[in-house]
C-alpha cells in the first residue's frame, strides 16, 4: 500500500479511488463476523458515504479507524454469552463456561444463650464470650431494720406464782400467808435513748386464784376470792447487742395488793406500797421491727394498811408480796 505523504494542514483531503476500494475491502472483512451490526453500520455509511469526496481534517481519521473496535466487544459478548480475555491465562467472564459468582458473605452470627438448642456459653479460652456482668446486689434493709432502736412496745402474757405474807402491829403472834398461782401480764411502752438502751413506763400484774391460807406455817384452807398484785412505774431495758434478742433490766413503782371475787369485783381492803423487780428475756426477729420471745420477771413489794382493825382494835398490817411470772412476749422495737 502506498504510504500517505505528509500534506499541508490547510490542504484539502481527496480520497484516491484505488486506496478507497482497498479500505472498503479491509473494513468489510473486519466487520464480516458482526453481521448483526451491519444495519447500524450501513445507516452510518449512508449518512456519511465514503465515496463522496470529503474534506475532513486529518486528525479525525484515527477516530474513524477505531469505530469498528467499539462494536467489537458487544459482538463478541453476544456471540456466546461471555467475554474471553487472552493472556498468560484465559479468564472467561459470564457464559456457560464461566465460574459461578462468589456467594454473598453470611450474615453476622449473634449469640443468644436463651435460644432453643443454643450451646452453653464458654467464658474461657480463645474466642470465648466475655463473662456476663454480675447481677446487682439485692437492696438492703432500711435503716433501723432488725435493730433495737426507736419506739418500744412490749406486750406479754403468761402465768406465775404469787405469795403474800401479812403481819400485824402490835404483833398478834401470828403470821398469815397467802400463796397460789394464776395468770400474769406485762405492758411496757418507751423509747430508745441509745441503740439497745430503753426507758419507759411499765405495768406488771400477777394473780393468785383462790390462794391457800396458812397461819404460822399451817395450812388452814383457801380463800374464795382471788389475790391480785401489781406494780406501775418506770423501767429500763438493755440489749447488749442491739441486733440480737438478749436483754435484761429492772423496774420500780407503786405497788398494790387487792382481793376480788370470781366476778372481778374488788373489795375495799387494799394495801399500797412500793415495789420493784428485775427481768431477763430473749426475743427472736420475725420482721424488720417485730420480735417474739420469752420473758421472766421476779418482783416484790412492801405494803401497809394503817387502818386495819381486829378484835383488839385498830392495828397496822404489813404485807410483803413476791411474784414470779414467765410470759410469752411480743415486741415492736
Amino acid at each position: 500500500m502506498r504510504p500517505i505523504l505528509p500534506r499541508r494542514r490547510d490542504a484539502p483531503f481527496t480520497a484516491d479511488s484505488a486506496h478507497l476500494t482497498k479500505y472498503r475491502e479491509n473494513l468489510r472483512g473486519l466487520l464480516s463476523p458482526f453481521v448483526h451490526t451491519s444495519g447500524m453500520f450501513a445507516a452510518f455509511a449512508k449518512a456519511y458515504p465514503l465515496t463522496h469526496p470529503t474534506r475532513l481534517p486529518m486528525r479525525f481519521a484515527p477516530l474513524l479507524a477505531l469505530a469498528p473496535l467499539v462494536l467489537l466487544v458487544p459482538a463478541l459478548a453476544s456471540a456466546d454469552g461471555g467475554v474471553t480475555v487472552e493472556g498468560s491465562g484465559s479468564v472467561t467472564v459470564g457464559g456457560p463456561g464461566a465460574p459461578p459468582p462468589a456467594a454473598a458473605p453470611p450474615p453476622p452470627v449473634v449469640y443468644n444463650p436463651n435460644a432453643p438448642g443454643a450451646p452453653a456459653p464458654v467464658y474461657n479460652g480463645p474466642g470465648a464470650y466475655p463473662p456476663p456482668p454480675p447481677p446487682p446486689p439485692p437492696p438492703g434493709p432500711p435503716p433501723g431494720a432488725y435493730t433495737h432502736d426507736g419506739f418500744y412496745l412490749r406486750m406479754a402474757l403468761g402465768a406465775g406464782a404469787l405469795g403474800v405474807t401479812a403481819k400485824t402491829d402490835p404483833d398478834s403472834g401470828s403470821e398469815v400467808k397467802y400463796s397460789g398461782g394464776g395468770a400474769g401480764m406485762d405492758l411496757a411502752i418507751g423509747g430508745t435513748l441509745d441503740p439497745g438502751i430503753v426507758l419507759g413506763g411499765e405495768f406488771v400484774f400477777q394473780q393468785a386464784v383462790k390462794p391457800d391460807v396458812s397461819v404460822n406455817g399451817n395450812k388452814i384452807g383457801s380463800l374464795t376470792s382471788n389475790l391480785n398484785f401489781g406494780i406501775l412505774g418506770p423501767f429500763i431495758d438493755w440489749f447488749p447487742n442491739p441486733e440480737t434478742g438478749f436483754h435484761f433490766g429492772g423496774f420500780l413503782g407503786s405497788a398494790v395488793v387487792t382481793m376480788s371475787d370470781q366476778n372481778g369485783n374488788t373489795n375495799s381492803n387494799s394495801l399500797n406500797g412500793w415495789g420493784g423487780g428485775v427481768h431477763v428475756g430473749y426475743d427472736f426477729w420475725v420482721a424488720q421491727q417485730w420480735s417474739l420471745g420469752v420473758l421472766g420477771k421476779f418482783y416484790g413489794a412492801s405494803l401497809h394498811d394503817n387502818n386495819a382493825s381486829n378484835n383488839s382494835g385498830n392495828v397496822k398490817v404489813t404485807e410483803n408480796a413476791s411474784a414470779f411470772t414467765l410470759s410469752f412476749s411480743v415486741l415492736y422495737h
